[in-house]
């Protein structure tokens, strides 16, 4: 399903593979920093169950793939600086993310 935003309605497409409370959470904060164009949360945990401090339960590995224009002239830790601020306390239940960055022209060329 794709979901869209009442302010990019025309443009913006967001994938969200996962609806639990903390994808809803991650979803909602990084769209209100960024507005992002394109926004994909994959939970990955289950590629993780059984290592050494998981729970089968958890919700504690992500992908995220952004495009927004805010990221434009940022470096790639200036961006990832960025996200990690917005999804700020959310940190704390999340072992690892792995992101994927991009301005709007990047995503193009890819």
């Amino acid at each position: 399903p794709f979901y869209q935003t009442p302010n990019k309605l025309a443009t913006m497409k967001m994938r969200i593979v996962m609806k639990s409370f903390l994808v809803k959470n991650l979803e909602k904060k990084l769209i209100s920093k960024f507005s992002p164009e394109f926004l994909e949360i994959i939970d990955e945990s289950h590629k993780h169950a059984g290592h050494s401090g998981v729970s089968k339960s958890e919700d504690t590995h992500f992908k995220i793939t952004i495009v927004s224009s805010s990221f434009i002239n940022l470096s790639k830790l200036e961006r990832h600086r960025m996200v990690y601020s917005a999804i700020g306390k959310e940190m704390v239940s999340i072992h690892a993310v792995s992101l994927a960055i991009f301005t709007p022209e990047e995503k193009k060329e890819r």
